[in-house]
């Protein structure tokens, strides 16, 4: 894997809690000229303290693979066929925690983004006057929580 360096890509984990307990694994996207499948098997199968493991690499030139990389943690309908200790370990297993990242060359590029991205949100949602700085005074507040309980207790 060396002779082809991975020079930048994006990850993401995914989860899965089936009959056999939690599976957690992850999805990358990654820029480079080659991938030695059978190689990076046995590289994370050494990593992780296995025997072996599965690694499935496609080209992602002639697929939709993004929607593999941008996507949930845990998909809505398993996460609904959890009990409720399950799903509090899940909760407080990813607390804090990141289940999306970028490498290499793309770790510049955080900071460019984040500008781009600050730029959009400030174009949107603009008054006529063109301020988007938008505040609901502590008496607004107040009064439609009052109103949210009046309408509670008229049930």
């Amino acid at each position: 894997m060396s002779s082809h360096p991975w020079t930048s890509g994006t990850w993401a984990i995914e989860v899965t809690n089936e009959s056999r307990g939690w599976h957690l694994h992850a999805h990358l996207l990654v820029e480079s000229r080659w991938v030695d499948g059978a190689a990076l098997a046995w590289e994370w199968a050494k990593q992780v303290g296995q025997k072996f493991s599965i690694v499935k690499v496609k080209d992602a030139r002639c697929e939709d693979y993004l929607k593999e990389i941008a996507k949930y943690v845990v998909k809505s309908s398993e996460l609904a066929s959890w009990e409720a200790e399950e799903i509090a370990e899940f909760i407080v297993a990813f607390k804090g925690r990141r289940a999306f990242g970028v490498f290499g060359k793309l770790c510049g590029l955080r900071s460019q983004w984040k500008q781009d991205l600050r730029a959009v949100r400030d174009k949107r949602n603009r008054c006529k006057c063109g301020s988007n700085d938008f505040r609901m005074e502590d008496a607004r507040i107040a009064e439609l929580q009052e109103k949210d309980k009046r309408r509670l207790r008229h049930r």
